[in-house]
């Protein structure tokens, strides 16, 4: 069954509906163009997805089962996506609109993007969120709930070495005083 997804999702990819992509997720964009009405399916979560995290292309197992957890939420503007202070349990992908965070105040202002992701480190910490972020404009989101999250890292190591490494490398930058490298 693995094999059959790994065939399925790479063919899938192979001839996404976006064509390239890049980590950025902007080309990935095109694919909401004419499917604004209509929720996300499969194979449109899993390219959103795969361009949302920061990752390479060898972990589609693990994006695949992402997709299969992940739900989609469409926020209007004003809309908390996010609150500090409450206890993280979804990873967030901002797949279209924008939000900002609204406190506090040092990041105050600072725009949240497609492609970018809300609450990893938070989530796996199983901590509060540090920054509380609003739908700017209208905004579409994909979530991962932390078990969901917990059960493909299990089941897929390569994946949670990654993000791992993602973030350990984001907060030892912070440290440093140096400004973390945004990887997606």
């Amino acid at each position: 069954m693995a094999n059959a997804w790994r065939f399925l999702a790479s063919r899938l990819l192979a001839a996404g509906p976006a064509g390239a992509c890049d980590r950025t997720g902007h080309a990935a964009r095109a694919i909401l163009v004419n499917a604004e009405a209509e929720p996300l399916d499969l194979v449109t979560r899993l390219e959103l997805l795969r361009h949302g995290l920061p990752f390479p292309s060898g972990y589609i197992q693990a994006v695949a089962a992402l997709a299969v957890a992940a739900h989609e939420e469409r926020l209007p503007v004003g809309t908390r996506v996010q609150r500090a202070g409450e206890v993280a349990d979804t990873v967030t992908v901002v797949i279209d609109g924008v939000g900002h965070v609204v406190e506090p105040a040092p990041a105050f202002g600072e725009k949240v993007l497609p492609g970018q992701s809300l609450g990893r480190l938070e989530t796996l910490a199983r901590a509060p969120y540090a920054v509380t972020v609003e739908a700017l404009t209208p905004l579409r989101v994909l979530r991962v709930p932390l078990p969901a999250l917990l059960d493909i890292m299990e089941d897929h190591t390569d994946f949670a070495m990654a993000l791992t490494t993602q973030l350990a490398t984001g907060v030892l930058a912070l440290e440093r005083g140096a400004p973390p490298v945004r990887l997606n």
